[in-house]
């Protein structure tokens, strides 16, 4: 690894924290939070048309990165840690970064309760753009219906960005 290459030592860094979710799931221990963060912080590494920069994906590789944040996402799950905001914000931008639209509008509708509320404003906010620009009307319509539900201003969500 080249210390000093940013690019470089994240990768090794992702690396090194799948190695470490999946050596812990072996071991039915639960993966503590700094490499299920890492792993779904990932969409900082690729480039996408939503402005990051970083190496370009195929298609093969893109859907591999979503599975793998789905897989932290599940060890998340058992740990708690998905019921953590900041967590689920990087989750959703992530899949944005990678262009996984509708996985991150399924993503967010699994963090709604009762199928009312959803404490996740920022993740919310990521599924509703990004319903709007996939014009998916009828999530758009049940996740603004949720936002409002959950105490949020709907007319803050900026559509045009």
């Amino acid at each position: 690894m080249n210390w000093n290459n940013p690019a470089t030592s994240q990768k090794e860094e992702l690396l090194f924290a799948i190695n470490e979710m999946r050596q812990c799931r072996q071991q039915g221990v639960l993966t503590k939070n700094a490499p299920l963060f890492c792993i779904v912080k990932q969409g900082e590494l690729y480039e996408s048309d939503k402005g990051y920069k970083g190496t370009h994906l195929n298609e093969s590789q893109r859907r591999a990165a979503i599975n793998i944040i789905f897989e932290a996402c599940s060890e998340a799950q058992r740990s708690g840690l998905i019921g953590r905001p900041a967590f689920t914000a990087e989750v959703v931008r992530s899949l944005a970064a990678l262009k996984g639209d509708t996985q991150c509008i399924e993503f967010v509708k699994t963090l709604i309760v009762d199928g009312r509320k959803c404490r996740h404003r920022v993740a919310m906010e990521y599924a509703i753009k990004t319903a709007f620009v996939a014009s998916d009307n009828e999530s758009l319509t049940m996740l603004m219906d949720v936002f409002e539900n959950s105490g949020f201003n709907p007319q803050a969500i900026d559509l045009t960005s």
